[in-house]
């Protein structure tokens, strides 16, 4: 047995590396901090509920991606926007404008409406859009 050597292994245990390494990237992602944007500190008011607005009390407008006009479904042209919610808003002074315009509807079609809008003394504007679903891009 003298000239027998004993040779031992030198062996490093890695069986729970995984659970370790699970555990630090388990810290580190429940304890960073993204700063997603660097703008203005801007505070954004939050809704609890929404609630449903009557149908006396609301006009809606609808702009089609031609650019065609609708108010309350009456098709009328751009320039009567004006006359018909001012008489909208002298008999009802509590009216609520939902404007409902088509992504692909030019932005001067848009723009002109708001105009009418703020011409007719229109200050209770609401701007909707449509619930995305499913994740992906809306068509």
């Amino acid at each position: 047995m003298a000239g027998r050597r004993l040779r031992i292994a030198s062996r490093i245990p890695t069986a729970s590396m995984g659970d370790i390494a699970m555990l630090l990237l388990i810290f580190f992602m429940s304890t960073v901090i993204f700063r997603m944007e660097a703008g203005l500190p801007v505070r954004l008011p939050r809704s609890e509920a929404g609630e449903k607005v009557p149908r006396e009390n609301s006009a809606r407008i609808w702009i089609d991606a031609l650019g065609s006009v609708s108010i309350d479904d009456n098709l009328i042209s751009l320039p009567d926007i004006e006359p018909i919610i001012a008489d909208k808003l002298s008999r009802n002074p509590s009216l609520i404008v939902a404007f409902n315009t088509d992504t692909r509807c030019p932005y001067s079609v848009v723009s002109d409406a708001m105009e009418y809008l703020k011409n007719a003394n229109a200050l209770r504007v609401s701007f909707t859009a449509p619930k995305k679903t499913g994740g992906g891009k809306e068509r």
